[in-house]
């Protein structure tokens, strides 16, 4: 009876121990795994997600210089643009140099999405015969360089060819190119002729003249190395008063944005003003759009942008509309934003907008409402003659019979 109380003991302190063992021991190592497993899953997501964004990160970025100042010193400047879809964040730009070697600058430039700046590269003062090369790093760990390398005063990265067309023997010509201010009067670019490089390195105005050499020859083509940046180019005609070339004609005046190698044409002839302005509006979204909706009313952003060819002259008080021009099942909309006003387009230049409409359906009890709407420039200035551009002056003024449709789930 003895041995059989001891073994029955025996048996409930094994039962204890082996309990004892799962609670203290097997369930906080399993819990210990799980918490090692859930860290381990939470550090590779958010390793996939750095390796996703580092690589969907985009910077373009053009490296310029200006024309001397009265000291005749030329600063670097930056031209950034964030062309990815996500915000990006640059705290050190680098400077590579043929004279000083390699500088770090501290910037700290966040960009949105879409976001472009111009930057000056502070303490960065380019001599003649130097050449630098640009670099950004972002917090991500990028490194994106500069699309102009080895930039300096007489090392410009880009070709402006001016064509002169239907010259005449009686007159000579004379090709001016001037670096144009942005929009807060900042002058970015600098300018050389290929044929004449300045001793002293790049300048904000260059010129060259020429005149046909032959009976038969009415086209000449003339070359200027450029930096990034606006640029007029005017072509100016002259003709002999016995004593030399005078009674100065102004025949074509082109302003433009360089940012590779361009070119532009010229007619010599009195072929007057610019009749078409290649000002234009457009829209990503394609002309038929749904919007999913919870509640019976929506406020709607409608982006636009509007654009003006390199081929132009600055415009400016730039008008852009949207109307609602049909609606089914839609209580007449309120506009929140139906006009916005472009204060400055260079060109080459573009701004992106929206409008903001609020839709409430009429009838809550069928779930679905459809607008037509329009969206256009009405009216801008030209910046040279200070004239009002009408639509029939503009080269896509409207977008018509834009569709959006409303649907409640």
């Amino acid at each position: 009876m003895a041995r059989k109380s001891k073994r029955g003991v025996s048996s409930v302190i094994g039962a204890a121990i082996a309990i004892a063992i799962f609670f203290t021991i097997i369930i906080p190592t399993w819990l210990y795994l799980q918490s090692l497993q859930a860290t381990y899953t939470e550090e590779v997501g958010r390793r996939l997600q750095y390796e996703v964004e580092r690589l969907n990160e985009k910077i373009e970025i053009h490296a310029t210089l200006t024309a001397p100042d009265a000291l005749g010193r030329r600063f670097l400047y930056l031209m950034i643009h964030n062309v990815g879809p996500l915000s990006a964040n640059v705290p050190t730009i680098y400077v590579e140099s043929t004279y000083k070697g390699l500088q770090g600058i501290t910037s700290n430039l966040v960009l949105a999405p879409g976001e472009m700046v111009t930057k000056k590269i502070e303490s960065v003062i380019v001599e003649p015969g130097e050449k630098v090369t640009v670099r950004a790093v972002t917090l991500r760990g990028n490194s994106f360089t500069a699309l102009e390398t080895n930039l300096g005063p007489n090392d410009l990265p880009y070709i402006l060819l001016v064509t002169v067309t239907n010259m005449s023997q009686q007159y000579q010509y004379k090709i001016v190119v001037n670096v144009l201010p942005t929009g807060g009067g900042l002058r970015v670019g600098c300018v050389s002729p290929t044929s004449e490089e300045f001793a002293g390195g790049c300048r904000e105005r260059a010129s060259e003249t020429i005149w046909p050499i032959g009976f038969t020859d009415k086209q000449r083509s003339v070359g200027f190395m450029v930096a990034p940046g606006a640029y007029s180019i005017k072509l100016y005609r002259y003709e002999w008063t016995g004593t030399g070339w005078g009674n100065e004609v102004q025949l074509e005046s082109v302003y433009m944005n360089v940012t590779d190698d361009a070119s532009v044409r010229l007619d010599a002839s009195d072929s007057g003003a610019l009749t078409i302005i290649p000002l234009r509006i457009y829209t990503y979204r394609p002309n038929s759009v749904w919007i999913l909706s919870s509640h019976a009313y929506e406020e709607v952003l409608i982006p636009f942008t509007v654009s003006l060819g390199n081929n132009s002259v600055p415009v400016r008080d730039i008008r852009a509309k949207i109307s609602v021009t049909s609606r089914d099942n839609v209580k007449p909309p309120h506009y929140i934003v139906d006009e916005v006003v472009i204060e400055r387009l260079l060109p080459g230049e573009s701004y992106s907008g929206y409008f903001v409409l609020e839709i409430k359906l009429e009838n809550h009890h069928n779930d679905e409402g459809q607008i037509t709407y329009d969206i256009w420039i009405d009216s801008a200035v030209r910046e040279d003659t200070g004239e009002t551009i009408d639509q029939s002056q503009m080269e896509q003024p409207s977008l018509v019979g834009l569709k959006l449709t409303f649907y409640i789930y």
